[in-house]
């Protein structure tokens, strides 16, 4: 039997991460890597993503359209200091709308804008994003 030891792309990324922005109907919310909830957060994140499947995305995100639905429901920004790349697709943060689902569109913040193809993942069961924020 062959074992294949490899970590997940996604999470090998979330290790840089430098901080998250927290949506909630409009609020938005910073969160340092000096702030307690950091790595709480991080965690959950590293924990959400360990066994998910990337899969072709099939989503492409409109810039407007994404700054407007930021006012609305629970979303997370993942942010990074250095431009980071996975399947060959470029971005300096990641947005994720926590709703409740069998998988998510990460949505790219490249150039400062969130527009282009998103990066989807696929969770093996219903998962509640929005759990992820709950008590930060």
């Amino acid at each position: 039997m062959i074992v294949m030891n490899y970590e997940q792309p996604i999470n090998a990324t979330l290790k840089k991460t430098s901080g998250f922005v927290v949506y909630s109907k409009g609020n938005k919310k910073e969160i340092k890597k000096d702030d307690a909830n950091f790595s709480i957060l991080l965690n959950k994140l590293l924990n959400l993503f360990d066994g998910t499947r990337i899969m072709p995305a099939f989503g492409v995100s409109l810039h407007e359209e994404t700054q407007s639905a930021l006012n609305s429901g629970n979303w997370l920004e993942i942010k990074f200091d250095t431009e980071q790349a996975v399947n060959g697709l470029p971005f300096a943060g990641l947005l994720i709308r926590l709703d409740n689902c069998y998988g998510v569109n990460l949505i790219r913040n490249y150039n400062g804008n969130y527009s282009g193809r998103c990066i989807y993942i696929e969770f093996e069961n219903q998962t509640n994003l929005a759990s992820l924020i709950e008590n930060i």
